[in-house]
């Protein structure tokens, strides 16, 4: 019987060498995703040379895990401890005299160019992929180049239609109370009707905010370019005009839209951080951010009193380190998954119904949440490991992570530029590669529930942290504690906010209790984000900012990551591991 090292149970290799392939560490698309994601960050500038990049990428990524698994295999010989398998090494070549030990430097050479052979269709992966993603890059800078936006932008356009895709919040910019997505469908310039396919950020006022998403609507105002956000073109309605609406939404979009209202006047009777936080947690937008949607609402302003103190909670949130909990991710996805899988399980239900429940659970949940590209992150993950379920393969999770990232990429080039893409993506590769690692090492005296939550929050801030300078140069420094004292909260006010906004629109009394209970739990948070965040020696601000400062904070974790590693080794060897497996008279490894 072979466990999942491929080593059976005598310690010994059939096929007479270490494949070091396990079904639960398989990497292999990871390189894969790098690349693509390397060819849609290349400046428009350094465009012809893309190609050039992106092989060079390829050939490294793929150069490097070659090396790595050989050299791992030459070191690591038919032993189940690493510090064995170094011994008997040591004892294999020392041993010899010096002109037999000479040859381990080509054998070694040889190895590694075996390995680079092995990954040749790899190679071809990585080729095909790139030639899909290069494809698409293209395609869609051909789109925007001719597109009729392209052409009246900066200009008075006096008709524009629009399907608003978003609901609407309160607006960033002066002079407007209200912004929503949306894509405009044609503009008409100079009795001119074009039809048109940008995304724009459209901004209201007054009755202009009573909108629905999936509407579609016409409105005159002015087409700009973005000064800042992520979507290049902003929309501004004139003052007279009012938008008119073309087509209706859809059946489902208007009981979504039944329910989120209900939902948020339910929650307009919590206190003043019940009102703020329970909606950032359930659905991933502050409730001084919200504005009423649909045409009940007779005012598109939320209170000039939520909207200063939700700046408030959320600066103690960035400086605390715990704002990821106020936007959706994986694990309103994952609670959602759980417990369809077990009422499945329970029902007996067929794998495959029981999969096409969770994916229609995941699409309920991603139309009921804001619009986010971390949420279109954990729904692709979400039904491609589903997918591998239900065909009856093990879902693992850094070959679905790659897989999402490829296919997100390949369809919407943009969202390698998007920071919410990003950083869920950074953070779920954190926690699959080092929260394990992390968790083994924390010493056994910790309870096992803290020592996970510790090894979560560190690992998820390994890749995050870089790309959050790039944002803004702070680093919180109490974010660990501070994740730490909010874990336990936060499941359970997920949950109570996601019941109440199921119940507000048929129950209102029972969502009342729900959303109550979740204002408990955000309570919780709300307070540990002022210790933890509201003083001066909660971040530490950087010198530099932009690529320099991401640079530097990887640069800074690679040396502690050295060292750690390093000493981890030198305690092995001092504690006497090296020697522990080896037989004095035939120098084999006692398993």
């Amino acid at each position: 019987m072979k466990d999942h090292e491929g080593i059976d149970a005598a310690g010994s290799c059939p096929s007479g060498e270490f494949s070091g392939e396990s079904g639960r560490r398989d990497y292999r698309m990871l390189p894969v995703a790098v690349v693509v994601w390397a060819c849609c960050v290349v400046p428009k500038d350094y465009r012809q040379y893309e190609v050039f990049i992106a092989m060079v990428l390829a050939a490294v990524s793929f150069a490097v895990s070659a090396w790595a698994f050989r050299f791992r295999k030459l070191w690591r010989v038919r032993g189940q401890v690493r510090a064995r398998g170094r011994a008997r090494v040591w004892e294999q070549q020392y041993s010899k005299p010096v002109e037999a030990r000479s040859g381990r430097w080509i054998t070694g050479v040889r190895t590694c160019l075996r390995g680079c052979v092995r990954c040749f269709p790899g190679l071809i992966v990585v080729a095909v992929a790139m030639l899909c993603v290069l494809s698409s890059i293209y395609l869609h800078e051909a789109v925007e180049l001719h597109d009729a936006a392209q052409t009246v932008q900066g200009h008075m356009v006096s008709e524009a239609q629009l399907k608003v895709t978003s609901p609407a919040t309160v607006s960033i910019r002066r002079g407007s109370d209200c912004q929503y997505r949306a894509v405009l469908l044609s503009v008409t310039a100079e009795k001119m009707k074009q039809p048109s396919h940008r995304e724009v950020l459209a901004f209201a006022k007054g009755k202009g905010c009573s909108i629905t998403p999936s509407e579609v609507i016409a409105a005159s105002g002015t087409l700009k370019a973005a000064t800042f956000g992520t979507l290049p073109l902003w929309f501004e309605m004139t003052e007279e005009s009012q938008p008119t609406r073309i087509r209706s939404p859809s059946l489902v979009r208007r009981m979504v839209a039944t329910m989120l209202t209900s939902f948020f006047a339910v929650c307009q009777g919590l206190s003043e951080q019940g009102r703020i936080l329970v909606p950032g947690v359930t659905m991933g937008v502050l409730g001084s951010d919200t504005v009423m949607t649909g045409l009940e609402a007779s005012s598109g302003q939320a209170s000039s009193d939520d909207t200063n103190a939700g700046k408030a909670i959320e600066e103690n949130f960035k400086n605390s380190g715990i704002v990821h909990l106020l936007a959706v991710s994986g694990g309103h996805f994952v609670l959602v998954a759980e417990f369809l899988r077990k009422f499945a399980a329970r029902l007996r239900l067929p794998r495959f119904l029981g999969a096409l429940m969770v994916v229609m659970g995941y699409a309920v949940l991603a139309v009921l949440m804001y619009p986010s590209d971390s949420v279109l992150r954990a729904l692709v993950m979400g039904v491609v490991g589903v997918a591998c379920t239900t065909f009856g393969r093990a879902s693992q999770s850094m070959s679905v992570l790659s897989v999402c990232v490829v296919c997100s990429l390949i369809v919407r080039p943009g969202l390698a530029t998007s920071f919410g893409f990003a950083l869920s993506c950074a953070a779920v590769m954190g926690i699959l590669l080092f929260s394990a690692k992390i968790t083994k090492r924390v010493p056994r005296v910790v309870p096992r529930a803290v020592a996970s939550a510790f090894a979560v929050t560190l690992s998820a801030q390994i890749f995050t942290l870089p790309v959050q300078m790039l944002m803004t140069p702070t680093v919180p420094l109490l974010s660990i504690p501070a994740n730490l004292c909010v874990a336990p909260f936060v499941s359970f006010s997920t949950i109570c906010g996601l019941l109440g906004l199921l119940c507000s629109a048929v129950v209102p009394s029972v969502a009342w209790i729900l959303v109550n209970v979740a204002s408990v739990g955000t309570s919780v948070m709300n307070r540990c984000a002022m210790l933890f965040g509201d003083s001066s020696a909660s971040t530490f601000s950087l010198p530099v900012s932009g690529t320099v400062a991401a640079v530097t904070i990887l640069s800074a974790e690679m040396i502690v990551y050295g060292i750690v590693a390093f000493i981890g080794r030198k305690r092995r060897v001092s504690d006497g591991e090296i020697w522990s497996g080896m037989s004095t008279d035939s120098g084999t490894l006692n398993v």
